[in-house]
Order: structure tokens, then C-alpha cells, then sequence
């Protein structure tokens, strides 16, 4: 059971496939912009663009951009699906 100031996310152990499941870390409560970039994967760059578009929300915390992790997983939940080979 995750407590209540953790969520969590899996985490990709390598390539390949493997028999077992991936580990699955907690995230915490609020991220800096490159802590997000780590969850989702991506450049600094493009969460900051997110940002910039209105798709990911941050808050501001002095000087520095602050992210939720429901915000995050909000972000990531609401992101098309996509399949393989489609065309």
C-alpha cells in the first residue's frame, strides 16, 4: 500500500523482454522539471514546452517550476493511446 505523500510508477529495467514484471518505484509528492522529464521519459526541453502549451500543469515555488504527481499522471493518463504498426 503506497503511503499517502508516494505514488507509484513502473520503472523500465533494461531492454528486452523478461519473465518477470519491471520494479516499480515511488515517485514523489512534487517534482522538479527534470525529475519529471525522468518520469515521462523525455528532454527537459519537452516537458518545459508542455508547459508552455498548457498540456502539463506546474505551480510556482519561488523561483523555481513545481510539479504534482497527480498532475503528472493526469497528464499521462489523458494521452492518446497509440498502437503499434497502425496506419
Amino acid at each position: 500500500m503506497p503511503l499517502r505523500h508516494e505514488r507509484y510508477v513502473p520503472s523500465v529495467c533494461g531492454g528486452g523482454h523478461s519473465v518477470n514484471p519491471p520494479a516499480v518505484r515511488p515517485i514523489p509528492l512534487i517534482m522538479t522539471t527534470e525529475e519529471v522529464a525522468e518520469v515521462l521519459r523525455c528532454e527537459v526541453k519537452t516537458v518545459e514546452r508542455y508547459v508552455h502549451e498548457h498540456a502539463l500543469v506546474a505551480i510556482q515555488i519561488g523561483k523555481e517550476r513545481r510539479f504534482r504527481a497527480d498532475d503528472v499522471l493526469d497528464f499521462v493518463a489523458a494521452r492518446p493511446a497509440t498502437t503499434r504498426g497502425a496506419k
